[in-house]
């Protein structure tokens, strides 16, 4: 009976020592396991986060400028533009928005310009109608032209049977009336010299 019991005694305490080295490496494998899953899960949010960061940049930002260009846009604002820093779609949507408020402030550009000489037909056909002098009606016309061309002068001269033209209004830019050139020969190159000839638009360097 005691040699049974010496060698339950030693029975018991190896299955002792073989349950607490396989608690052991139960324990070291589940702080393995659980690094890992941190590690895993570290990685996994900085994951999350580099893409969240490229799509900002790359989809959210430029999404978001467009969107900000647009009310600009419907607010008048029409030289917005966005810089366009964007790839495959998101650059072509970049280009579009451009291009678009590009034609929209041309478009807006050419109707101010065909308003602007429609007023200032409308003020000189209200001098006319008004029986304003010709003098007066001349320097208005004058006026309009120095206004709306890039000019410094603007003159106005009638053409004579003999071959000279006699000046009859000038115009300078922000100064007003200019004097008046009396007959000059129209035997020379000039622009007066050209439109005498070919009764038709001159221009010279």
């Amino acid at each position: 009976i005691d040699g049974l019991r010496g060698q339950f005694d030693e029975y018991t305490n190896a299955e002792q020592a073989i349950y607490l080295a396989r608690q052991d490496a139960a324990d070291a494998a589940t702080n393995v396991a659980t690094i890992g899953a941190t590690a895993g899960l570290a990685a996994s949010v900085a994951l999350i986060a580099i893409f969240a960061v490229y799509l900002s940049l790359t989809v959210v930002g430029p999404v978001t400028r467009a969107a900000e260009m647009a009310g600009h846009l419907a607010a008048g604002d029409l030289s917005s533009r966005m810089p366009e820093t964007g790839t495959a779609e998101i650059g072509a949507l970049e280009r579009s928005f451009n291009s678009l408020a590009a034609s929209l402030e041309a478009s807006h550009a050419a109707q101010q310009r065909l308003l602007d000489q429609q007023s200032a037909l409308r003020r000189v056909a209200t001098l006319v109608a008004q029986g304003a002098p010709p003098d007066e009606v001349f320097r208005a016309v004058l006026r309009e032209l120095a206004d709306h061309l890039p000019a410094e002068l603007a003159a106005l001269g009638r053409y004579e049977a003999d071959e000279t033209m006699t000046g009859v209004a000038g115009w300078i830019r922000d100064r007003g009336p200019a004097e008046l050139f009396e007959r000059i020969p129209l035997d020379g190159d000039s622009v007066s010299a050209r439109v005498w000839r070919t009764c038709a638009t001159a221009r010279m360097d």
